[in-house]
């Protein structure tokens, strides 16, 4: 381990130093157990610097004391459910977005068509239902209901007319590079 020297404060390994004979001290032990990264400096520094003077700084002082003993309590909150509908065939629609659209909450429905948007407050809002086609070439449908939360909870509904699919095999679309069908006229 280099030391300074006290005569000359060139660095040395030896007791003596070689420059100018003066007797080096021994070194005290380091405080850090390992190398020292630059990550640990850094952080190190960047904890002490505030950019300021310590004139310019300021405490503030909270007094713990003196704080108001009544809390104003939360609003009561509710919840809004209901199942998602395929108003054409009848069936809850699976994987269907809800949106509260004051609140910008959103929901999914599970494979049952079931949906449940919790916390909401007591009004009248708007849902908006949106939901893919099992054809991707078909797009989706949207729907929208009113609902008004009480203090408890609301049950909404919804009824969405999903697009029919219906397969036609001479409209299927080919592979990419395959040729023209051709239909042999006999």
């Amino acid at each position: 381990m280099m030391r300074p020297c006290p005569a000359c404060s060139r660095h040395v390994r030896d007791a003596t130093c070689p420059f100018c004979g003066a007797a080096v001290p021994a070194a005290a032990r380091s405080v850090f157990a390992g190398p020292v990264t630059r990550a640990a400096v850094f952080s190190a520094l960047a904890g002490c610097w505030t950019g300021s003077t310590p004139a310019e700084q300021q405490t503030t002082v909270v007094d713990h004391h003196h704080e108001e003993q009544t809390k104003p309590q939360p609003p009561a909150s509710g919840t809004i459910e209901g199942t998602v509908i395929d108003s054409n065939s009848g069936v809850p629609v699976a994987y269907a977005q809800v949106t509260l659209v004051e609140k910008n909450q959103v929901a999914q429905t599970d494979a049952q068509g079931h949906y449940k948007l919790e916390g909401v407050a007591p009004g009248t809002y708007t849902l908006r239902v949106t939901a893919a086609a099992n054809n991707p070439h078909q797009g989706g449908a949207v729907a929208q209901a009113n609902v008004t939360l009480g203090d408890t909870g609301a049950r909404a509904d919804v009824q969405i007319a999903m697009p029919i699919y219906r397969y036609n095999p001479n409209q299927a679309p080919m592979p990419y590079g395959a040729p023209p069908a051709r239909r042999r006229i006999v």
